[in-house]
């Protein structure tokens, strides 16, 4: 039995396998370490990764990529119409309000949820592990994605893997996973003091996102200290403004339009691509940019300069700064007290893109790669630091100790309604109790704040004399909304407690106490809700706490 983390991007996945020995990218049936995360389904046959991606101009409509943003989403939000605007496929509302997509299957069209669709790709992932692993089926995995992946999303990938048969242990955040994959050989070496913290900042440009965190490190520990993003600053920003610069240069040359066609967008995007890379290296001035048949059997000829490129890119390079500024702000550090400074992502290799950040940084412009640390593999981190929290988890392979404090993203405050009316103060607070006691406000109560630090204990809301149902619900704080998708929504869940009636009406009306937890997942629950009569005294209650503490402790002689 085998245990991968599986790094699953937009365009493509990445699948690691913890061995004895260490950890190895698999390759997929066609030697690649890269698999395209796209569905094409034609007839009653269905085409999964590099065969969905060859098909994709063959079958436009019919095949579905970028599904890894959709999954959990609400498909009346904003930020998911502008995402479902970039695609030539059809989606439509799910029943209960999610993202689905028209596809025609048999001559009959079918509405397939978002998470199908991923749970589709996660059955081609575990087939890929089989078959590296010699037919051994996989036992246990883990998924990576973005830090500030909502409740929502990150159930929705949970969802995905209960419907592809993938055991998973934990959703991981990539930016926990690649210090992770960074700390754990280091720590092997012994080269962390055993007191004091090696600080590093870890910058991560993918496809579709910005994403920064300051990890501090001693020997068998890694605590992230913050973590920042900008989910507009991305590889894909830099294509499209590829992408505009060749519509433009076509349109010029011929007249024609291109921006409303899809099949040369999915050309041009593979162009500009290739552009990127090529203008990446230090020293390329120029890309030779050459698309066939673009539109009305028309050719694309033109010559993208380093400068052109940098110049349609520049709002997005001015970006780079805030996140870090913020990142070392809530770190409570400064450039010069970062050990290291790591750059991990496909698209950090763009010149620019480093040159700024070591200007940002104040690191030495003059040194290889503007004095940024590229130890790391660039596509590979996450998937790596992913299956190394698989071992670490599973009971199938023995690792070495290594402990990790991750930070919670979002703040989350529960509410509740009842047609009882108030009588008094609603929460309350008690010294002594095993668990972190919340403090309500009126009828809603702070339960956690952004940058908490995980595992938490669990946290215990008491409810004064509830004697009616009443409905509970948890939703991100208002402080959240700045990282919040744009239009999600605030609300995670909504639970009715049902408090049972008195079987003696003289007797005093008990307390509710709700019990909230996180899982390891970063997903908040209720973990237990139940009454609780309130028949000692408040000094009482205290000593019998401190008592289950291990202290010793006696009641006092009345």
């Amino acid at each position: 039995m085998s245990v991968i983390g599986v790094d699953y991007g937009n365009l493509s996945l990445l699948i690691a396998q913890a061995a004895k020995g260490g950890v190895d990218v698999i390759l997929n049936d066609a030697s690649n370490r890269q698999t395209a995360t796209s569905v094409s389904i034609q007839g009653k046959q269905r085409f999964l990764g590099d065969a969905a991606a060859a098909m994709a101009r063959s079958n436009l409509t019919n095949t579905i990529s970028g599904m890894k943003l959709l999954v959990g989403r609400k498909f009346d939000s904003p930020d998911v119409q502008i995402e479902l605007a970039k695609y030539p496929f059809k989606a439509a509302k799910t029943p209960h309000g999610g993202v689905g997509f028209l596809m025609q299957y048999n001559d009959e069209t079918i509405l397939v949820p978002a998470e199908h669709i991923m749970a589709m790709m996660l059955v081609k992932a575990k087939e890929i592990a089989i078959n590296a692993a010699g037919g051994v089926n996989v036992a246990e995995s883990v998924l990576a994605v973005p830090f500030w992946f909502t409740d929502a999303q990150r159930r929705g990938i949970l969802r995905a893997c209960e419907l592809a048969q993938l055991p998973c242990l934990k959703v991981v955040n990539e930016t926990t996973a690649i210090g992770l994959s960074f700390g754990i050989f280091k720590s092997a070496k012994k080269l962390f003091s055993e007191t004091e913290p090696t600080n590093v900042l870890f910058v991560d440009i993918g496809y579709t996102g910005y994403s920064l965190v300051v990890v501090s490190f001693v020997q068998e520990n890694m605590r992230v200290l913050a973590t920042a993003c900008d989910r507009g600053v991305s590889g894909r920003e830099m294509d499209d403004c590829i992408i505009e610069f060749l519509a433009e240069s076509f349109q010029k040359k011929t007249g024609i339009n291109v921006r409303g066609n899809h099949k040369a967008i999915l050309k041009l995007q593979v162009a500009a691509e290739k552009a990127k890379k090529t203008l990446s290296p230090s020293g390329v001035t120029e890309a030779s940019v050459n698309v066939e048949c673009l539109a009305d059997d028309k050719d694309l000829n033109v010559i993208l300069t380093r400068d052109e490129f940098e110049s349609r890119i520049k709002g997005l390079v001015d970006r780079l700064a805030a996140p870090i500024h913020s990142c070392l702000a809530q770190a409570s550090l400064k450039a010069n007290q970062l050990s290291d400074v790591e750059i991990v992502g496909g698209s950090i290799r763009v010149n620019i893109i480093k040159r700024r950040l070591g200007e940002i940084l104040g690191l030495d412009p003059t040194a290889m790669s503007y004095g940024l640390k590229t130890t790391m593999n660039s596509d590979e981190a996450v998937a790596r630091g992913a299956a190394l929290q698989c071992a670490l988890l599973s009971s199938r392979i023995k690792v070495k100790t290594f402990n990790i404090i991750d930070r919670l993203t979002y703040g989350v405050v529960a509410s509740f309604e009842s047609t009882q009316p108030p009588t008094g103060n609603e929460g309350s607070m008690e010294e002594g109790d095993p668990n972190e006691e919340v403090v309500t406000t009126g009828t809603t109560a702070q339960l956690y704040l952004a940058g908490d630090e995980l595992p938490h204990r669990p946290r215990r809301l008491t409810l004064k004399r509830k004697t009616a149902d009443f409905t509970l619900t948890l939703m991100y704080d208002a402080a959240s909304t700045r990282i919040l998708p744009e239009g999600e929504d605030r609300v995670i869940g909504r639970f009715t407690i049902r408090v049972p009636p008195s079987k003696n009406p003289e007797a005093p009306v008990p307390d509710v106490r709700i019990t909230f937890n996180i899982d390891r997942n970063n997903c908040v629950y209720i973990q237990s809700a139940q009454q609780w009569k309130n028949t000692r005294s408040r000094n009482q209650r205290r000593l019998l706490q401190l008592g289950r503490k291990g202290r010793r402790a006696s009641l006092p002689r009345r």
